[in-house]
């Protein structure tokens, strides 16, 4: 009896493996047919009205599975890689400078936003990335969008601000010591 058991046992272990060794082809074909589908919009977007026009496309559960499965070819070796992949793909600088996660202050926020949710499944259905959490997730988007203003040479442009400010500050305190 308990070879029958051990059979059962092994029969079912290799079940799960073929399985999981089948979504994985589907992935790579779901991949490659979804690269050629074009969804009328132009990749990175570069404002809240093209974000905005995307929302509007993913209202339809067969858009949105088409955009995962564009998306999850961008691929990524870890769950850090692949959000930034995905978000750099999906997203221009300026449009990421006027986001944030939860809409504080003059930003949208991402949180509630179809994106978001498109930007979550992708992630999970990547190989490296499948029990991925939720939070895991969004950490890397906050940083992504934090960070966004940095990119583009962002952060040398307030860096060479701040010194010509410097400089502004140092020669009226000089002109003030000669006017004395």
């Amino acid at each position: 009896m308990t070879i029958l058991e051990d059979v059962k046992g092994q029969v079912r272990f290799n079940t799960k493996l073929l399985q999981n060794v089948l979504e994985k082809i589907e992935a790579t074909a779901t991949c490659n047919e979804n690269t050629e589908v074009d969804l009328g919009i132009e990749f990175p977007l570069k404002s809240l009205e093209g974000l905005q026009s995307l929302e509007e496309q993913l209202e339809c559960q067969e858009t949105t599975k088409i955009m995962v499965g564009k998306l999850v070819c961008i691929g990524g070796e870890n769950v850090q890689t692949c959000v930034r992949r995905i978000l750099s793909f999906l997203m221009a600088t300026p449009l990421a400078t006027q986001l944030n996660w939860s809409g504080k202050g003059a930003k949208k926020g991402l949180s509630t936003t179809r994106v978001k949710d498109v930007i979550m499944k992708t992630v999970r259905k990547n190989r490296f990335c499948t029990g991925a959490t939720e939070s895991e997730i969004e950490k890397f988007i906050k940083d992504w969008l934090r960070y966004a203003k940095d990119r583009d040479g962002g952060r040398r442009e307030r860096e060479e601000k701040k010194k010509k400010e410097q400089r502004n500050i140092s020669e009226d305190a000089d002109h003030q010591e000669a006017t004395l």
